[in-house]
């Protein structure tokens, strides 16, 4: 099992391995329709060329489904492949658009079905998660079912396949529901791209658990950081938001029905912090939350790391068996959304392809013992984030607190 998992879980030999298998895939089912049309003596050549239209289409989708390698934001693909996979045939079957139907049929059967196989082999789970993995990819499953008899039938139009239309539109329904998120970061991707370039760090990134709580901390020196963090870390994170950018309009409703963010009320002295327990339930739920302990973006050059608030200590000290990942985020200090020469956007170059490495260190638990001392614990976390920056090469500086910091 171990072996499996190093192999298929390689990008280069597992990726590519499943290239080559779709498209041996589908060449049989092409070579076999044009056979079988063929004993008939029915071929002709709107046949063929709607055949290689659709072999053509499934060989771009599996070279773009295979491009993505994020393990969660590519089943952002499955949706996006049955939709173009059922109204396409919506469209043949109406007789519009007859001549690039059977390519964008093809390009979201591989879209879709090279998004399943990648998910399944480097998915390797114990037997008893099975059945909970084989639910989440019901939508592709579906679709390699209705898929099947269209291909082996030479891509025929005909009023006889609503029926499998009706189960391919309510798969890709399904498929629309259970994966907005991965859908929202797929599409929000591209849009980063000329801006930054990410590229994450450490063995932390390989080793990252692929289940269960976890708690990731974090330096934050620019807006942007959740989403330097959510390119880089293999699941999705549960960001804590300040109230003043959560209650916007628009991203308020992104953050409670899409991200489903936790918010945190701006207020310099509170008695209650509704927002840890929240944090402690999506920690019992399973789910990946992101802190930045600082509890505002860095303002100066000085201190790369303010002193750590009490809140990462109360949710540890309520859940003290969570593993805890450090990161630190480098090149966001100086970018368009930062407080370098000035506040974020504020007489400011827009950054362009601008570089930023993020750091990831190996899960830990924080030591029992060491949690009955909350300053020592915020204090320790504080040295596990500067020691991440080892891993980009660079000097993991002791903290030295102001006095500001030291009266915390």
């Amino acid at each position: 099992m171990a072996a499996s998992q190093r192999i298929f879980g390689s990008f280069r030999f597992g990726g590519h391995l499943l290239l080559l298998l779709i498209f041996g895939l589908m060449s049989g089912l092409v070579i076999g329709a044009i056979c079988s049309e063929a004993l008939q003596e029915t071929v002709s050549p709107k046949t063929q060329r709607d055949l290689l239209h659709y072999f053509l289409g499934v060989a771009i989708g599996c070279c773009i489904g295979l491009f993505q390698r994020h393990r969660y934001r590519r089943l952002g693909l499955l949706p996006v492949g049955l939709t173009l996979y059922s109204t396409a045939w919506i469209l043949g079957l109406a007789g519009l658009f007859r001549s690039g139907v059977s390519f964008f049929i093809g390009l979201g059967m591989g879209l879709a079905g090279i998004t399943f196989l990648r998910q399944s082999v480097s998915d390797f789970r114990p037997a008893a998660t099975v059945p909970k993995r084989m639910a989440r990819m019901l939508p592709a499953l579906l679709l390699g079912v209705a898929a099947l008899p269209m291909a082996l039938g030479g891509i025929r139009y005909v009023h006889s396949d609503l029926e499998l239309e009706i189960v391919n539109a309510v798969a890709a329904c399904v498929a629309w529901v259970l994966y907005t998120r991965p859908v929202f970061e797929l599409f929000l991707e591209p849009l980063i791209w000329p801006l930054y370039r990410i590229r994450g760090y450490g063995l932390g990134v390989a080793r990252f658990p692929r289940h269960g709580p976890v708690l990731v901390v974090a330096n934050h020196a620019a807006w942007l950081d959740p989403l330097f963090l959510a390119k880089v870390l293999p699941r999705p994170i549960t960001p804590m938001m300040i109230s003043v950018f959560f209650d916007k309009p628009v991203l308020r409703w992104l953050m409670v029905h899409v991200v489903r963010a936790i918010r945190v009320e701006q207020s310099a002295y509170r008695r209650e912090a509704p927002e840890l327990e929240e944090a402690v339930r999506r920690l019992d739920r399973g789910e990946m939350v992101v802190i930045f302990p600082e509890g505002r973006m860095r303002r100066d050059e000085e201190h790369p790391l303010r002193q750590f608030g009490q809140g990462v200590w109360h949710i540890l000290s309520q859940r003290p068996e969570t593993p805890v990942v450090t990161c630190w985020i480098e090149g966001n200090w100086g970018c368009y959304f930062s407080y370098f020469n000035g506040p974020p956007t504020k007489s400011k170059k827009w950054d362009w392809r601008r570089r930023i490495d993020v750091a990831v260190s190996e899960p830990r638990l924080v030591d029992p013992t060491m949690l009955a001392d909350q300053r020592a614990t915020r204090t320790e976390l504080m040295q596990w984030v500067l020691d991440t920056r080892r891993l980009l090469g660079l000097a993991p500086t002791a903290h030295a607190a102001t006095e500001e910091e030291a009266a915390v």
